[in-house]
């Protein structure tokens, strides 16, 4: 569309991100300060809620801009797609805490507590990828945060076949 050339892009949504994807890393550390020290379990869980609720406000803004936004910086079913993907990482930390609860699991497993470890480097690679996404020049670096984040994966996998 050649209109679109001369409208200017709404870059806020890289604001949002930097939000979303620092929530996402401070509720995965918050799992691992949960599994390493496995005490005042209720208070953990219900920090882990609280910023489940702040991820959860910032997807929300994410869709409210993509709905009143004629430019964006980058596709609106990219846009969709990692605000949710953001969000759904968050919905299954809290729900795996919301489960440790539930199931008044006694004291976690050194497998549960590997998982947490490998989530919050994976979370602390995602935090430190958005900022990539504004610079297509960088697009070769957020290709390898990704096959980092990817092999982390891999590990994950490996942690839980042991388990």
């Amino acid at each position: 569309m050649v209109l679109a050339r001369f409208l200017p892009r709404n870059e806020r949504f890289f604001d949002y991100f930097h939000q979303a994807a620092g929530n996402a890393a401070e509720v995965a550390q918050a799992l691992c300060d949960l599994l390493e020290d496995y005490s005042d379990v209720e208070r953990k869980a219900l920090r882990v809620r609280n910023l489940e609720r702040q991820g959860d406000e910032i997807t929300h803004q994410i869709f409210k801009a993509l709905n009143s936004t004629f430019v964006t910086p980058l596709d609106r079913e990219d846009i969709a797609d990692l605000s949710s993907r953001l969000d759904d990482f968050v919905d299954a930390i809290e729900e795996a805490t919301r489960r440790i609860r539930l199931y008044r699991i006694d004291q976690p497993t050194e497998h549960a507590r590997r998982l947490a470890r490998i989530i919050d480097q994976q979370a602390a690679l995602i935090a430190s990828t958005v900022p990539l996404l504004e610079n297509r020049r960088q697009w070769d670096k957020l290709l390898q945060c990704s096959i980092d984040i990817n092999r982390l994966e891999g590990e994950a996998d490996d942690v839980l076949d042991q388990a």
